[in-house]
């Protein structure tokens, strides 16, 4: 069993793989980038943009962009560029590029990626690749014909068949015939729940069906989805839908069919639209909707929101037109607001069942036309939903107040308050009255932010720092050290960031480069992508040697604009206030334990507040500000 995973081994392994694969080789494979330079650049792929601000460089391996700030090295890079996580990026490496392959999958294996899970999640998803091309062209034989006139009928062509993926599925022995198929992958379908036994003869329990396949991020098929057919009297030949069994490839409240197609759509335009079945999200794409998915028989689930979350920033909800879809748009908005998308809602107000039904027919401009003119905010949806006008003041109460536990679920502040004002409009009742008793969350998270001020001043005072020691002349050293002994380990509450400081003086102090391994121990992303974004800045993008070490900018020009200070100064005044915010924490807390001490402990708390608010007073001295 490999040893756990520490920081250092995480470190080296991925240096390794850095080394041997370049950040301007990944970057090639997804866009066009052009040398300038040292750099190579193009527009931005991760925002829109007409002039290039997205910069790559070489030396130190990492991008840059200076219009929306993304920044990072080639693993962040495809896992912002495709949409998946650290390990998924490691393993797409590990097929893509074979230099790197074996170092990958040392990664993974040391990341409690179980190696074997991970190779035979590989081969699974070999074998249904051979299945999914094997239902793709039996949908073009005679056997098939049935299946063609239902998709005809449903307004699918060959076209949007390819692009889905959509096949037929015959019998497992003209599979067989048509595959070479080893005893390993037969093991594995009948795993995946591909391949039954019955009665001792290997058979498919999805014969005589149309496929539907089930895509991951990178394109892989994971699991099918099968409709039955009519029989003689147009009735389905058993249930009419049947979904790959749950296995170690395929959780159905992981998926969203649709996805891997839309994802790009859905990326540039942060917004999503989301249908109950197949046929509803092919017929919204060819309507135009390109960025639509579909739940496809099950309830939306966290899991589901999650993927989502990664493209996109808003969820358009247009579910059929029943109870059932009314309740399920319900149970929807509820859990899209709990992980912070906007929502808005499509109804259909006429007869027609679903979307499908809906925009069958419709010409493009006319179903773009069209959906726009159903679609409304979640608000005034759940209002109208809620409301009993029979009921009089007591109906309106109810509605209000169902209305209002939804909008306790959003976290966004300024979204909040428009539905509040929203809801206000409709109702006619005063927006303060709304809002009564569902802004109380802010009050009860006065300590939290009170600290999150505190590490605001920590990672300013680290970047000044940063500055000040790979940018300026050493004989400034002698300013640095006395302001060292200013800042004292106990100033930073942050353990993280108080590894930073020291991190950063022990290089300096080693005459040491300051180069991607020094990078790649800061974890947090945040202060990373400002200090690369440091290095694009000023023109020092290679790794800071001796002779870079001179001021950012002309000394005249590196002084605050108030009050004329150059750096250092800057520096020693972002430290006094570190100090007087800690020691504000630090007085709350003595606050919180005089409530549960008595006797003489709480004579030597008050001491304690009574010394900390003397050094608050000190230091607010120092700095010229009025302490309220």
């Amino acid at each position: 069993m490999d040893k756990p995973l520490t920081k250092t081994d995480f470190a080296d392994l991925c240096a390794q793989i850095k080394s041997l694969l370049t950040i301007e080789e990944v970057v090639k494979y997804y866009i066009n980038i052009k040398k300038k330079g040292k750099y190579y650049t193009c527009c931005c792929p991760f925002h829109k943009e007409r002039t290039p601000s997205f910069f790559v460089n070489p030396s130190l391996g990492f991008f840059k962009c200076f219009g929306c700030g993304a920044s990072g090295d080639i693993f962040s890079f495809v896992e912002n560029y495709e949409n998946i996580s650290f390990c998924e990026t490691v393993a797409l490496f590990s097929e893509r590029y074979p230099k790197v392959s074996s170092l990958c999958l040392s990664l993974l294996a040391k990341k409690n990626e179980n190696i074997e899970v991970f190779e035979k999640k590989k081969k699974a998803c070999e074998v249904l690749k051979k299945v999914q091309n094997f239902f793709s062209s039996s949908l073009l034989e005679d056997g098939s014909a049935e299946a063609v006139r239902v998709l005809k009928k449903r307004g699918v062509d060959n076209e949007n068949a390819v692009f889905f993926g959509i096949g037929f599925c015959p019998s497992f022995s003209s599979f067989f015939l048509s595959n070479k198929i080893t005893r390993e992958e037969m093991g594995l379908l009948g795993e995946l729940g591909i391949v039954h036994n019955d009665e001792g003869r290997k058979k498919m329990p999805f014969e005589e069906r149309i496929s539907f396949p089930f895509f991951d991020s990178l394109g892989n098929v994971v699991g099918f989805s099968w409709r039955s057919l009519s029989g003689k009297e147009g009735k389905p030949l058993g249930p009419k839908y049947i979904n790959s069994a749950e296995s170690f490839l395929f959780k159905k409240r992981e998926v969203l069919f649709g996805f891997f197609q839309a994802r790009g759509t859905i990326k540039e335009k942060r917004k999503c639209f989301l249908v109950e079945g197949f046929f509803d999200a092919i017929t919204m794409f060819r309507a135009g909707y390109k960025n639509t998915v579909a739940v496809s028989g099950t309830a939306l689930s966290r899991e589901q929101c999650l993927l989502l979350k990664k493209t996109a920033d808003c969820v358009s909800l247009f579910f059929d037109n029943d109870n059932a879809g009314e309740r399920a748009t319900i149970r929807a908005i509820q859990q899209c607001l709990k992980e912070g998308f906007m929502v808005n809602v499509v109804r259909i107000k006429g007869e027609e069942k679903d979307p499908d039904e809906f925009l069958r027919g419709k010409e493009p401009e006319e179903a773009v036309r069209e959906v726009k003119t159903l679609e409304e905010d979640f608000v005034t949806f759940l209002y109208r939903f809620f409301l009993d006008s029979s009921e009089g003041l007591q109906g309106k109460t109810r509605a209000i107040n169902k209305v209002k536990t939804f909008l306790a679920l959003i976290d966004d502040h300024v979204y909040k308050t428009l539905a509040f004002k929203k809801l206000s409009s409709l109702c006619g009742v005063a927006l303060p009255a709304l809002q009564q008793g569902c802004f109380v969350y802010a009050e009860k998270k006065g300590e939290k932010e009170k600290k999150s001020t505190v590490e605001k001043y920590e990672e300013e005072v680290l970047i000044l720092f940063f500055k000040i020691l790979f940018f300026w002349k050493k004989e400034y050293a002698g300013d640095f050290e006395r302001i060292m002994g200013e800042i004292g380990e106990a100033s930073f509450l942050s353990a993280d960031k108080r590894g930073m400081l020291f991190l950063f003086l022990n290089t300096f102090r080693r005459d040491s480069k300051l180069g991607t391994e020094v990078l790649n121990e800061i974890k947090d992303t945040g202060l990373r992508e400002r200090i690369i974004g440091i290095f694009f800045e000023c023109g020092k993008g290679e790794e800071v040697q001796d002779e870079y070490r001179q001021p950012l900018v002309d000394t005249e020009e590196v002084k605050r604009e108030d009050e004329d200070l150059p750096f250092l100064r800057l520096l020693y005044e972002n430290i006094l206030f570190l100090k007087i915010k800690k020691i504000q924490v630090t007085i709350d807390e003595k606050k919180e334990m005089l409530k549960k001490c008595a006797g003489t402990e709480t004579g030597i708390i008050l001491d304690e507040i009574e010394e900390l608010k003397r050094q608050e007073k000190e230091f607010s001295k120092t700095l010229k500000i009025n302490v309220f």
